[in-house]
């Protein structure tokens, strides 16, 4: 793999490359919200303050975001994350404690938990 050459691609790879070794990571990654609805942002912000190893349920969110009721669109919101393990989707589970959906994959929304939970 080539090395990372602007600050954007130097910040992921180091927030990633810390995120794989320790299960969490302080980079901080400035993020691009053009196409990111206002419902969309109140959510993921929701997410960024969820520490590695530890869940949400999408009620739990909902009510976070003054929205309870709204756990379906929490959902949806989650389903269209363009910023996958920075922003930690995989982190929110059912209310019945099931994994719910993930883009990638249930084994992988899994699997980081699994690493996060080892790791913390």
């Amino acid at each position: 793999m080539p090395p990372p050459r602007g600050p954007v691609e130097k910040s992921t790879y180091k927030f990633l490359k810390e995120y794989f070794r320790t299960g969490r990571s302080r980079v901080k990654l400035r993020l691009d919200w053009t196409g990111i609805t206002p419902f969309e942002k109140k959510v993921y912000k929701v997410l960024l303050r969820i520490p590695a190893g530890q869940i949400l349920t999408y009620n739990q969110i909902a009510r976070k975001i003054k929205k309870p009721g709204a756990s379906r669109a929490v959902g949806s919101a989650l389903h269209k994350n363009p910023f996958l393990i920075y922003v930690p989707c995989h982190r929110v589970l059912c209310s019945d404690g099931k994994l719910g959906g993930f883009g990638p994959g249930l084994w992988m929304k899994k699997w980081l938990l699994t690493h996060e939970q080892k790791r913390v």
